[in-house]
């Protein structure tokens, strides 16, 4: 009877025990698993961030393009589109990120071989041209 007590009293200490030891690491493993997903998306989401905010710039421009504007603020646009590439290129990006900075130089040349364009058409016939 004593040992079958003890035992029953052991089991219960040991139940106890591993409940207190394993509470804490289940409540650690239910937030970590969670974690484990939203961290990397957070991290990917914050390094083009830092990119994609350079296109509203490069919208504005494009859409001030399509004003026919003269060759005075065709020039400001081509000093505004260096200065955008400028500070893009400042940005500090993982090189698993870089195709970002590539897509975001591409859509710059874009937009200024239109102004170029804009602006040798100018040149060629005096007068604005809608390209």
């Amino acid at each position: 009877m004593l040992a079958d007590r003890l035992g029953r009293r052991a089991r219960r200490i040991l139940r106890t025990d591993l409940l207190v030891t394993l509470a804490p690491a289940a409540l650690i493993i239910a937030i970590a698993v969670p974690l484990a997903r939203v961290v990397p998306a957070l991290y990917r989401w914050r390094v083009r961030s830092r990119v994609f905010r350079w296109y509203a710039r490069l919208k504005q421009i494009e859409l001030q393009l399509e004003e026919n504007p003269g060759r005075q603020v065709l020039d400001d646009m081509l000093r505004r589109l260096d200065d955008t590439e400028r500070a893009v290129n400042q940005i500090p990006t993982p090189l698993a990120y870089a195709e970002n900075l590539y897509f975001f130089r591409e859509h710059v040349d874009v937009v200024r071989r239109r102004i170029i364009r804009r602006l040798s058409n100018e040149r060629d016939a005096g007068l604005p041209v809608s390209a």
